[in-house]
């Protein structure tokens, strides 16, 4: 590839009507994520869009570095919309790099790659509980968010013992005797 320049890079675009949940609501919010985007940003829209009556879906679409951003924001709206239905979707997203010769006897050159993408359905009605990848409301445990912040603090503040550092000290203070 050394002979090459990456040129222009065709990112396939992914609307509503491609998105692989069945029975959208025409009125569906689409919140597309990337790695560039800012949290504070994405939620700020998202939950003015969310707290109309009339939008009863949203869906979040992330790929590549973008995945766990978007995660990030699905899990805050869920902390503050409750009872929120949650369809979960992994696939990937079609990406076509066009590489320029350097030199004239030389053709571009048409990468396509795969790149892993994941769509996030959160529904303020009822979805469909046989379908792979549905969390209901509340159905996520949270594993220690219920135990007193105190009792955590003192678990993670434990002293260490029998480290090396400290029975090398210990050594060289102690008085050899023969």
């Amino acid at each position: 590839m050394e002979n090459y320049t990456k040129g222009e890079v065709i990112q396939h675009v992914v609307g509503l009507s491609d998105l692989p949940f069945k029975d959208l609501q025409e009125n569906c919010v689409h919140m597309k994520v990337n790695a560039n985007c800012k949290i504070r940003n994405i939620l700020g829209f998202a939950i003015t869009a969310f707290k109309d009556a009339t939008k009863k879906q949203m869906v979040f679409s992330g790929s590549g570095h973008g995945i766990n951003k978007m995660i990030t924001c699905v899990e805050i709206m869920k902390r503050k919309f409750k009872n929120l239905h949650q369809l979960n979707k992994i696939c990937y997203q079609k990406i076509d790099e066009i590489w320029e010769p350097k030199t004239e006897d030389l053709d571009k050159l048409k990468v396509e790659r795969e790149i892993p993408a994941m769509h996030i359905l959160l529904s303020k009605e009822p979805l469909d509980t046989n379908e792979f990848g549905y969390q209901g409301p509340g159905s996520a445990s949270i594993s220690r968010s219920n135990e007193p912040r105190r009792d955590r603090q003192q678990r993670q503040k434990r002293p260490r013992q029998n480290r090396p550092t400290e029975q090398r000290q210990r050594k060289k203070k102690e008085p050899q005797t023969n």
